[in-house]
């Protein structure tokens, strides 16, 4: 299910971004930066 939700989002042209929980909680810098790379490249790509 998760997979087919992954390709259906792609399709839509949503990137999917993935964090576990501890990342989230003790490594909130590192996955806010890799939030703001990924608008970065997103916002080049259009």
């Amino acid at each position: 299910m998760q997979k087919e939700n992954n390709n259906w989002m792609q399709q839509q042209q949503f990137q999917v971004l993935r964090f576990w929980n501890h990342e989230i909680l003790n490594h909130q810098e590192a996955v806010l930066q890799q939030i703001r790379q990924a608008l970065q490249r997103s916002h080049h790509a259009s």
